[in-house]
């Protein structure tokens, strides 16, 4: 079987061609002498063309989206085009990134396999579409359901269209041969993104190229921010475009991610809460986002009951949710309104638009590099056990040239090699590294800190092969009864329950004060990731570490390492600024330090014999 090329000429026929159907359009590129009558093959002429074509030194045509949807009509007829549907095509086809956020039953899945499948019939050759879900289950029933529905659609008006299903695979391959092992990079793939209870996401694909690569994510508020790794290796393709969709509940997973209004509007905590439908600008380059509220349905405009736009919400299915759920429910947010909840469904320490908001992002301009003092954090991990990093951070603080005291990070952070290869323990080779990394940049030993949590034994290999001063921090201990930060009467043992939660709850209000420069954005995607909450005393605390990594799909460790860092700053003299002013204060040691001075002095006692 010949599949019709991807490219035409213009050349004379019989006369204009006309569609039966009628659409909103200047008829004016039909008057061209197309070589063909079929009006799917003009219009995706036109789309390659860019939606305008010159002729005879006149230029025709009505745009992209335009013709977009006109070869959709031509493919099927009765596509259901309203409010919803029209605005999705055009935003796809005027886009690069695309992320949407709907209630159930708004059509985002249908629309976007029409599509992606149309988009492949206009570029049968070089042209790779990925279309994935959660599960085998979820993309039979959803997304690849729609494919193969509305190919068979196409096929059963044109039969010549390029595609051959082979449902063991979920493939829709251009070409024409039986063999398995044959290139299905032409074509579309149905990727599933857990496979028996654990998340692989797009690692097959990561490396996919192609002229033309475009990813469609169904359902992508079920998966954690991790999934989106893989979208800066698809980037590197000549053209790429993203579609992602699904029922808003989060900021912080892959779809919230997308979908974050760009910081020129302040983030998420920029955007106004409306219930209607709307559009913005996101964070990616070319990218926007999609808002599709469950009150806008194009079923609302036509009579109480009549409801012609068949699978699409109704206003009668949205009150009898709102009777059920309530109002400030999270499943009439997601499901009926399609809008993330008023806050974020989610609390977070961080978020990426307070450190926008904060400079935390800037660079920095010191005052001098003699009053720059340099601090180390370390958050240990032992041959990646639970797949956690050992993470090490190095801070600087000191005035710059405003005489604001700020503390920047002088390097990103480095994660540590750790391995089971080497005859040494773990222990002896991070503290092994740790001592070169600081001996290279005169560092001491009394400015490094690192968590001891669960494992004192680096203590005695700092002791052993450096120096005892090295500082343990034990992040699950108690808070300290020192002010929260500077001038507040609240103590950190009066406002969290844990010792964690100080350590990060700390970052924030560093953060707050405008007192941190140089934030690598991909430490602040991760500051974002933890949760927290009132416990049942009053107090504020941060969600276990193992719930963050099961919700997010990874471990925080880059934040963790900057946490301990912050706090190494603060025992050595860093302040975090409060209604008062900005500065670094020199005074007596105050109780709290002397009482951690002695807990490490007793550490490195307990540890002792364990190298003797």
């Amino acid at each position: 079987m010949r599949f019709f090329s991807a490219t035409m000429t213009l050349e004379p026929i019989e006369g204009p061609q006309q569609d039966s159907r009628k659409m909103n359009e200047s008829a004016d590129y039909l008057s061209i002498p197309w070589r063909t009558k079929d009006r799917f093959l003009i219009e995706a002429e036109m789309v390659r063309r860019g939606g305008y074509i010159m002729s005879g030194g006149v230029k025709y045509g009505c745009g992209k989206y335009h013709h977009f949807k006109a070869a959709m009509t031509a493919l099927w007829p009765h596509f259901d085009w309203h409010i919803w549907s029209d605005l999705l095509i055009k935003t796809f086809a005027e886009n690069q990134e695309v992320g949407i956020m709907g209630p159930g039953s708004s059509g985002k899945t249908y629309t976007s396999a029409a599509f992606g499948l149309c988009t492949f019939y206009i570029y049968p050759t070089g042209t790779s579409i990925i279309m994935s879900s959660t599960t085998r289950e979820g993309l039979q029933l959803r997304i690849w359901g729609s494919i193969k529905e509305l190919h068979n659609k196409a096929k059963a008006r044109r039969e010549w269209l390029p595609g051959r299903v082979i449902e063991s695979r979920f493939i829709l391959t251009s070409s024409d041969q039986d063999a398995e092992a044959q290139d299905f990079r032409d074509g579309i793939i149905g990727v599933a993104c857990k496979v028996g209870g654990t998340f692989v996401g797009l690692s097959n694909y990561v490396g996919l190229k192609n002229d033309r690569v475009m990813l469609i994510a169904d359902e992508a508020s079920l998966m954690s921010r991790g999934f989106l790794d893989s979208v800066a290796n698809l980037r590197k393709n000549p053209e790429f475009k993203l579609i992602a969709m699904g029922n808003p509940k989060d900021r912080n997973d892959a779809l919230g991610v997308v979908c974050e209004p760009h910081s020129t509007m302040g983030g998420w905590e920029g955007i106004e809460y409306l219930e209607q439908t709307r559009t913005w600008k996101t964070r990616a380059p070319g990218g926007v986002a999609v808002q599709l509220c469950g009150y806008d349905t194009p079923n609302a405009k036509f009579p109480k009951g009549t409801n012609p736009y068949r699978g699409i919400i109704t206003p009668e299915q949205i009150q009898a949710d709102l009777d059920y759920y309530g109002r400030d429910s999270l499943q009439f947010s997601m499901m009926n309104l399609g809008l993330l909840p008023r806050d974020g469904g989610t609390r977070r320490v961080v978020t990426m638009s307070l450190c926008e908001q904060n400079q935390a992002f800037d660079e920095i301009v010191w005052q001098g590099a003699d009053k720059i003092t340099r601090i180390i954090g370390i958050d240990a991990a032992y041959s990646g056990i639970g797949g956690d990093r050992c993470v090490m951070t190095d801070l600087q603080y000191g005035p710059d040239a405003t005489g604001r005291i700020v503390l920047a990070f002088a390097e990103a952070p480095i994660v540590i090699p750790v391995t089971a290869v080497k005859a040494q323990q773990a222990e002896e080779q991070i503290a092994e590294y740790v001592l070169l990394y600081c001996k290279q940049r005169n560092i001491p030993p009394e400015q490094v800190g690192f968590d001891s949590t669960g494992r004192g034994t680096l203590m005695s290999a700092f002791a052993r092969l450096w120096s005892p001063q090295v500082v343990p921090i034990e992040f699950g201990g108690r808070p300290t009864d020192r002010p929260v930060r500077k001038g507040d009467p609240k103590t950190e043992r009066e406002a969290y329950g844990k010792m964690v939660t100080a350590l990060w709850y700390s970052s924030r209000l560093l953060i707050e004060s405008k007192q941190l420069r140089k934030l690598p954005r991909e430490v602040a995607e991760e500051g974002s990731m933890r949760e927290w909450g009132i416990s049942r005393t009053g107090l504020i605390d941060v969600e276990p570490k193992h719930k963050t990594k099961e919700r997010m799909g990874r471990s925080p460790d880059l934040w963790d390492s900057f946490v301990v860092a912050l706090e190494m700053a603060r025992r050595t003299g860093f302040e975090i600024a409060g209604g008062q002013g900005v500065g670094i204060v020199k005074r007596q040691t105050p109780k709290w330090l002397t009482r951690l001075s002695d807990k490490r002095r007793t550490m490195e006692t307990e540890h002792s014999l364990t190298y003797s």
